[in-house]
This record gives structure tokens, C-alpha cells and sequence, in this order.
């Protein structure tokens, strides 16, 4: 699940995505169906969620701001 954020970098709202390789995924589930199942559970629980544009990790991110008009 994608979480809204500010990115300082950006200077907008963004979501937060988390990257994962899936090349890796397919040949280690077509390999060992143990291994893939691991490296998914790696990148969904251990990977640092990140900017969808500029890539800024989510530790240096804010919480959204929004206008009130």
C-alpha cells in the first residue's frame, strides 16, 4: 500500500513506493520457490520506501501538506 507523503526535494505530495527487482523475483521463484518467496517478503518488509520521482527515502520525507483555501 502506497502512502502520501511531502517530499522536500520535489516540493510536492508524492506517494511512497518500494522498488523491487523483478528479474531477481521471477528466477529465484523459477529456482527455488523458497528463495523468491523470501526476497519478497525482504523487499515488501526490509527495503526503505522511497520518492516515485526522485527517489528520496521516506525518513527524510514529511507528513503531506495540503492548502486550505
Amino acid at each position: 500500500m502506497s502512502e502520501l507523503r511531502y517530499c522536500p526535494k520535489c516540493g510536492k505530495n508524492t506517494y511512497l513506493k518500494v522498488k523491487i527487482n523483478w528479474i531477481i523475483f521471477i528466477l529465484l521463484l523459477i529456482f527455488t520457490i523458497v528463495l523468491g518467496l523470501v526476497y519478497l517478503l525482504y523487499c515488501v518488509l526490509a527495503k526503505p520506501k522511497v520518492c516515485e520521482q526522485c527517489k528520496t527515502r521516506a525518513n527524510a520525507m514529511e507528513p503531506p501538506r495540503f492548502n486550505a483555501q
